[in-house]
């Protein structure tokens, strides 16, 4: 694998994340993962809110795997 360059301009930040499991509920039991969170959808909406308020347009993200679980369940 070759090696990666990411320039960025002034302002900019780079994030690299992973594992945040949209969707999981398991992921949120404490013999699992201890999450703060009572479910899936209260996780999601909280990740969301602070994606959204960390995050710019101009920034930069790289995920490395583990977005999604699968859809919820009624």
């Amino acid at each position: 694998m070759g090696n990666l360059t990411v320039r960025l301009d002034p302002g900019q930040r780079l994030f690299l994340i992973s594992d945040l499991h949209f969707g999981h509920n398991n992921i949120c039991k404490e013999s699992f993962s201890n999450r703060p969170w009572d479910g899936a959808k209260e996780m999601d909406e909280a990740l969301i809110r602070n994606w959204n308020e960390t995050v710019t347009e101009k920034d930069v993200v790289f995920h490395l795997g583990d977005f999604a679980w699968f859809p919820y369940r009624k």
